[in-house]
């Protein structure tokens, strides 16, 4: 499914706090340093859509605050 990757190193990142060696030990990158470069693009990309979605974005404002 498309964004599969991005949701699995963002959540084990911010979520379940992993290093970049543990996020690599679970997936099939060949690296950390790609591990970090694509949690780099995944998180710009999530910043986007969100950017691109202002009923995302206000229900992303009232989740954190409230």
């Amino acid at each position: 499914r498309r964004g599969e990757g991005c949701k699995k190193i963002l959540l084990a990142f911010y979520y379940e706090n992993l290093s970049m060696k543990e996020i690599l030990a679970q997936t099939e990158y060949e690296s950390e340093h790609v591990v970090r470069n694509k949690k780099y693009k995944c998180l710009k990309q999530l910043e986007q859509m969100v950017n691109e979605n202002p009923a995302l974005k206000q229900t992303l404002k009232n989740l954190l605050h409230g």
